[in-house]
């Protein structure tokens, strides 16, 4: 009985990906290599990274053809039947790592199939498709963090000098003891140099002894993480930080679903390879961000059902299941948003052109006048076969 039950819903829930009439998504780039050695004296210099620092990893390839199954799994029979330039736009950053993991998306997402087989041998089932960049600009839409906004300087700064004082007091002692240990003075303003030992670990480097010391009921590895988490996610939580870095971003999807409900575009995906203060901008615009660290190929989708409703969703692990994500419900819409509901619920966060980005950039105006109070985003957990956790 309770086996019929769930084949019922699960073919419900699969079935009604049919219904997608438009799908946009983002998501972070795979697994990568350190920037550099993440303190003196760590053994695993840059041979143990065959394509370099900062570079993405076999781990990365792994993850982003995986999520290119997820994603073929899941809209299979919407909008992802098969590849057509005219129906679906795939853009990423200019950084390698974006780029190379929507290349291992797309591989794994559309494998030739019919007229599209043009080899019956290696690369039986590949297929190039074209990966668009911003050409070498700065790109506000993709890459924000890259790009000068004096005013969203201003405002991080003046936030971040009491929330630095308030966390290196805090953590004083862990600190301070990984300071001892590395070599490396590790507080707030750095952190992200020792907490890239992390990467190492994905990658079956041993971590070193002093990650595991205890300090309360803590590894020193685990408060080097939550200062990382704290510091790392001032940069986008307000939703004033978030215009400035998402705001682009949000504006596009917008005109994108505009477009294709009132029949002026064909598109059927618009799917963008990104970053994770892409994501943390979205999430963060949007009053849907869970406070955590974006993880690698995580994955943020706006569906546009043929109903005209708007429905968010999160992918925040590695699985390929289509039903393991979070569904995300912007404050004052329901699971099933109207279009013109929440295109009037997110007019406060669009910025709609590179000229009103400059302007606000300039003056500092983000134009937070029309801002809601802050309301806890509403989580619902999808019909998901195993539990999940948010990462």
């Amino acid at each position: 009985m309770h086996l019929l039950f769930l084949a019922t819903l699960l073919s419900l829930v699969i079935s009604g990906r049919s219904e997608v009439r438009l799908l946009l998504a983002v998501w972070r780039h795979g697994d990568r290599a350190p920037e550099q050695l993440p303190y003196p004296g760590d053994p695993y210099n840059e041979t143990f990274w065959p394509r370099g620092w900062n570079q993405l990893t076999n781990l990365g390839i792994e993850q982003a053809s995986k999520l290119g199954n997820f994603l073929r799994r899941r809209y299979k029979d919407s909008v992802l039947k098969t590849f057509h330039r005219s129906k679906v736009h795939i853009r990423a950053s200019d950084a390698d790592r974006a780029i190379e993991t929507a290349q291992a998306v797309t591989a794994a997402m559309f494998p030739p199939e019919g007229a599209q087989v043009w080899t019956h041998g290696k690369l039986r089932h590949w297929q190039p498709i074209p990966i668009r960049t911003n050409g070498g600009k700065p790109d506000p839409m993709l890459r924000p963090s890259q790009v000068r906004c004096p005013a969203y300087e201003k405002l991080v700064l003046a936030q971040r000098k009491i929330l630095q004082e308030q966390t290196d007091e805090k953590f004083k002692v862990p600190l301070s003891i990984v300071t001892e240990r590395t070599g490396h003075y590790s507080r707030y303003s750095n952190i992200k140099d020792v907490y890239n030992v992390i990467l190492e670990h994905y990658n079956g480097l041993p971590l070193p002894s002093w990650a595991y010391e205890k300090v309360g009921n803590a590894t020193l590895l685990e408060h080097v993480s939550e200062v990382r988490r704290i510091s790392r996610l001032q940069l986008f939580d307000s939703i004033e930080k978030a215009k400035f870095m998402g705001g682009y971003l949000i504006n596009n999807w917008a005109e994108h679903m505009v477009s294709v409900s009132n029949g002026t575009s064909k598109k059927q995906a618009v799917l963008y390879s990104s970053h994770d203060g892409t994501l943390s901008a979205l999430l963060y615009g949007l009053n849907i961000s869970n406070d955590l660290l974006i993880p690698y190929t995580a994955c943020a989708m706006i569906e546009l059902h043929q109903d005209e409703t708007v429905r968010i969703f999160y992918r925040n692990t590695t699985t390929e299941d289509p039903l393991a994500v979070h569904q995300l419900i912007v404050p004052g819409c329901t699971a099933r948003c109207p279009l013109p509901t929440f295109l009037q619920l997110i007019e406060h966060i669009r910025i709609r052109t590179l000229d009103e980005l400059h302007s606000h950039c300039a003056s500092g105006d983000a134009s937070t006048s029309s801002l809601r109070p802050a309301v806890l985003p509403i989580f619902i957990l999808s019909v998901i076969v195993t539990s999940l956790l948010f990462l």
